[in-house]
């Protein structure tokens, strides 16, 4: 691993993440509607990180402020959906691309938590809004966004 440092601060988050993606992989429904072909396996994980990490240390200007090494991506080489390790929730995250020059990306949480995600196929009304707000993201990132006519966030899973 290039990036050790990265290692050193976050390797028991790392962790964590293996054993979360080892559950999600016993849902694949949840994972086709996510549209993750790929999820990274749970002995890909340092690798795959140190490739995010690699390239977000490349980045300058606005991806640089937006995207951060502690995201950790479901997919390999998918810079789609991501796990944010910073919080101890583990919330789900995504992001949009905007024609908006001063914020050309908005960070968009899924859930709030990785225990929702986990528990989501159990709770038929909330797969069904989690279905609606992933056909409205993706609707969003194919057409352009603009936050001021955003809908994501309108129904929340769980709330």
């Amino acid at each position: 691993m290039k990036n050790i440092e990265f290692l050193k601060n976050w390797s028991s988050e790392l962790d964590d993440i293996k054993f979360i993606l080892k559950y999600l992989e016993t849902y694949p429904d949840l994972l086709d509607l996510l549209a993750i072909e790929s999820l990274i396996k749970e002995d890909e994980i340092i690798g795959n990180q140190d490739e995010w990490v690699t390239l977000c240390n490349k980045y300058t200007g606005k991806e640089k402020d937006f995207f951060k090494e502690y995201w950790v991506p479901l997919e390999i080489n998918e810079w789609e959906f991501f796990i944010d390790i910073s919080d101890s929730n583990y919330p789900v995250i995504s992001h949009i691309y905007t024609l908006n020059e001063k914020q050309p990306y908005v960070k968009t949480t899924l859930f709030k938590s990785i225990n929702q995600l986990m528990l989501i196929k159990d709770q038929k009304e909330n797969f069904e809004i989690l279905k609606e707000n992933i056909k409205s993201l993706s609707s969003q990132n194919s057409k352009g966004f603009s936050k001021t006519n955003s809908n994501i966030s309108e129904k929340r899973i769980g709330e």
